[in-house]
């Protein structure tokens, strides 16, 4: 169907052990066939030969709230897609390497709003969606998967209203490694301080940032790395960015942060590891907590002035009496262990441990 602009269905059938999506209903062969091209399924050079019409731009999907991995893999010729906004679930590289498409769920040219229901984004979900200009991702999405949106070069906003700025969601707990990689128009950065895992490298190539929020910098003292370790390593060099954020700045190690990069903020933690802000000779502010301690080496050869401006939000004053509703979502501190015991600063976490309790979560 060499002719086909739009293609309406009520699902994909789900071939994803064999990394196959949508190619499946169209043609296969080990030949080219005028008028397609190769796509719809993960092996596009190999031996997986499935081919899309060239025609094909705009696939709605009518019923489906189950998107599989690999759906539209490789359809770099569609721009539009629509799902159901009760869609729950999009699997592992679903529009991986749909270079035009600019619009999904939205009438706006280079949006894409995701389903609120959708709470989990899938490992390489929009890599190399060159055509995005702007994300919206549900408010109760909690985990991004590695190079989600690696190589998401055009995008503006993420998550924002104001341009070339990055929030993540506010109840997110983990990013996955490379998620945001070579967002190359993002200038500042906004990790909410509920994210307790980040992914190495995870902003890598990011060469516009000008400032960072994030609520702690992975502690890999042992090894001598510090901030380093979210942004880029590399053997060559790599435009716009320097060899910064680990001890060895000139040896072996080779960790690379934004040349552009003169403003990083620690949101929660007080624990600022060593050699974190190793040789970050273009950063000029660095805000901590006020209650927070500098590992070794962790401000060598970096000129920045040091804020203690973040209060401790769980000795707030506006806490000390429960007001009957409000509920942390988390202690202090600790791990619940006989060595390292929660820490309950306030009303509001001991509102959160009765509840624990009565939801009969035990403790060691």
């Amino acid at each position: 169907m060499i002719a086909l602009e739009e293609l309406s269905i009520p699902y994909i059938p789900n071939n994803e052990s064999t990394y196959v999506g949508i190619g499946k209903i169209f043609s296969y062969s080990n030949n080219s066939i005028s008028g397609m091209y190769i796509g719809g399924a993960r092996d596009s050079s190999g031996y997986q030969k499935y081919y899309i019409p060239t025609s094909l731009t705009i696939i709605n999907i009518t019923k489906s709230t189950d998107i599989p991995g690999y759906a539209f893999y490789g359809c770099k010729n569609v721009e539009v897609v629509n799902i159901p906004e009760g869609t729950l679930n999009i699997d592992n590289y679903a529009f991986y390497g749909c270079t035009n498409l600019s619009r999904l769920n939205s009438n706006t040219e280079g949006k894409v709003n995701l389903p609120v229901g959708i709470v989990e984004i899938s490992n390489y979900l929009f890599y190399k969606c060159e055509s995005i200009f702007e994300i919206i991702l549900s408010n109760e999405t909690l985990n991004i998967g590695d190079y989600a949106f690696y190589g998401c070069t055009n995008i503006v906003r993420f998550n924002s209203d104001e341009e070339y700025v990055l929030n993540t969601p506010s109840k997110c707990e983990t990013i996955g490694k490379y998620a945001f990689g070579m967002l190359s128009k993002i200038k500042k950065v906004i990790v909410c301080d509920t994210v307790t895992s980040i992914g190495d490298y995870v902003f890598d190539r990011m060469i516009a940032l000008e400032e960072l929020s994030i609520p702690y910098i992975p502690n890999n003292e042992s090894t001598y790395v510090g901030i380093g370790k979210i942004f880029s390593y590399s053997n060559n060099s790599i435009s716009g960015m320097y060899i910064g954020g680990a001890r060895d700045s000139s040896g072996y190690q080779k960790y690379y942060i934004p040349t552009s990069l003169t403003i990083i903020n620690i949101t929660r933690s007080t624990d600022i590891p060593g050699y974190a802000f190793y040789n970050c000779k273009n950063v000029k502010i660095i805000n901590l907590r006020i209650d927070s301690t500098l590992g070794n080496d962790a401000i060598y050869n970096c000129q920045a002035t040091i804020n203690y401006v973040f209060e401790n939000p769980y000795f707030s004053n506006n806490y000390l009496e429960w007001d009957g509703k409000t509920m942390a979502t988390k202690y202090d501190s600790g791990d619940g262990t006989i060595d390292n015991p929660y820490v309950i600063a306030n009303s509001i976490q001991f509102a959160y441990f009765v509840n624990q309790i009565n939801a009969r979560n035990t403790y060691s």
